[in-house]
């Protein structure tokens, strides 16, 4: 009788191991870095070796939608998404949510952190003279202008277009760098929301990437200008040209010329 029971407790403590030991994991939770700066980029992965249906990840409580990368189909799910961090964004430790949804309904969830610190972003002073100054009081159009941007730059393609890094469009001289806190005739203007090069009139500006023209039309305040959706939540713009050289809805290559380096709109050259 003994000997029953010490086997029964023996089978009990073994059975009990099992059900404790640590499964190995087969969905994992990705983030390029934990610790980045104002205007850097996140990139947020999640792999499994099951069918994920549906995949989510959110930042500060704000939802960003994730693609699908068709090519790890054969070995399991791979879900993606690019957080973009404010120039404006407080420094400070972010929540990141991850949430994997699977075929059958079962929900993984995965909490990170994600440090933002300062840009330490420089300050351009500019002195603006005759319609320019005048155009870059102009309120109303600026809001006009930047409202519609903003419209496209939440386009979502569920498709990433590009396979090989971004290059730069032209060649020539930064100026101004992007958060640069800008001065306009000693008013306090916004943060730079590009990347300023300079260069003689004309100069060929090429796609920094693959993509489809969404925008190419003339603004008063950003000039002739260009918007390519790169797929995946990823834009790029290209403003003050001189010539606008393809038209919305027309797809482009890497290194393409789409338009002549200007000084359209409120630009000092």
């Amino acid at each position: 009788m003994k000997k029953i029971i010490k086997f029964i407790l023996l089978l009990l403590i073994f059975t009990t191991s099992l059900a404790f030991a640590k499964p190995k994991e087969s969905t994992k939770f990705l983030l390029s870095s934990t610790s980045l700066k104002q205007g850097q980029t996140l990139k947020a992965d999640i792999y499994s070796k099951k069918k994920i249906k549906r995949a989510t990840v959110y930042f500060n409580g704000r939802r960003f939608r994730c693609v699908k990368d068709d090519k790890y189909k054969k070995k399991g799910s791979h879900y993606f998404t690019y957080i973009g961090i404010s120039r404006y964004q407080k420094p400070y430790s972010y929540g990141v949510k991850m949430i994997a949804t699977f075929q059958n309904g079962r929900r993984l969830v995965r909490n990170k952190k994600v440090k933002v610190s300062n840009g330490n972003f420089s300050t351009s002073r500019i002195n603006l003279t005759g319609k320019k100054k005048k155009l870059s009081r102009n309120y109303s159009q600026l809001h006009k202008e930047a409202k519609l941007f903003g419209q496209r730059f939440r386009t979502f393609t569920r498709r990433k277009f590009f396979k090989k890094p971004f290059i730069l469009p032209t060649k020539g001289k930064f100026t101004t760098p992007f958060g640069a806190y800008r001065i306009y005739n000693g008013r306090p203007g916004s943060r730079h929301s590009g990347l300023d090069i300079a260069n003689k009139v004309g100069t060929p500006v090429v796609a920094a990437n693959k993509g489809k023209i969404i925008v190419s039309d003339l603004f008063r305040c950003n000039g002739k200008s260009v918007m390519i959706d790169h797929g995946a939540g990823v834009m790029s713009v290209y403003t003050h040209l001189e010539r606008c050289l393809v038209k919305k809805g027309q797809w482009v290559k890497q290194g393409q010329v789409i338009g002549r380096m200007g000084k359209t709109g409120i630009a000092t050259g």
